[in-house]
């Protein structure tokens, strides 16, 4: 019960991400991420903070949405069921991590729990240090082992500076394989209409199978 309420906020919360963020463009989101960075942020969180971190969440409470985050970790995306990437798949990993300048004090008992409930790493660093060459990456290592190398450079240069006091880093990897592989030959040219009334000539995938489109206005 305690997390299927916290699965009905989730849902709440993606739709209200979706309706703030989209704006016409292509738009890849994780509400599954945000909320794993959350649910981190919350577990060393005390007073108003975690207040808003809640209400943000929603009315589930803090509790079941941290029952849900740690249920994710460490069981629904653990172990990933398609192994070695180089097989058919399908992969999925999903990392986290925490970094805390290493001015503040990392509190033992915080990682702790990060590492056993979110299965997340928490480091101290120095952010001081990150323009040094190579710093960067080492610190992103973990996300970066996680996706297969797709993510190397998790924190863009200039992103992190003196004033920077926590990191917070999810990554979520999926590799499958296609039900149906679509053939290349069957590539055909045609007009593609842009949204500004404009036209361009581009390839198309193409099928003879019949296809099926649902719209939900």
């Amino acid at each position: 019960m305690e997390l299927a309420e916290a699965v009905r906020d989730e849902t709440a919360m993606s739709m209200r991400l979706l309706l703030r963020l989209a704006r016409g463009d292509n738009l890849a989101v994780s509400p599954l991420s945000l909320h794993a960075a959350l649910a981190l942020l919350g577990a060393g969180a005390r007073g108003a903070t975690l207040d808003q971190i809640v209400v943000f969440l929603g009315p589930a409470g803090g509790p079941a949405h941290a029952a849900l985050a740690s249920h994710v970790a460490l069981r629904c995306l653990a172990n990933s069921p398609g192994g070695d990437d180089s097989g058919g798949g399908p992969t999925v990993r999903f990392a986290n991590g925490v970094w805390v300048d290493s001015a503040l004090r990392l509190k033992a008992t915080y990682a702790r729990v990060v590492a056993e409930d979110y299965r997340a790493e928490a480091h101290p660093v120095s952010f001081r240090d990150m323009r040094k060459r190579g710093a960067r990456s080492t610190r992103g290592s973990r996300l970066e082992s996680a996706t297969g190398g797709r993510i190397n450079d998790f924190l863009p240069e200039g992103s992190v500076d003196s004033s920077t006091p926590v990191v917070l880093g999810n990554a979520l990897y999926f590799k499958g394989s296609w039900q149906s592989k679509f053939d290349a030959r069957l590539t055909r040219h045609d007009t593609f209409y842009l949204p500004n009334g404009g036209q361009v000539h581009a390839p198309f995938m193409s099928s003879g199978k019949r296809q099926y489109i649902a719209c939900r206005l």
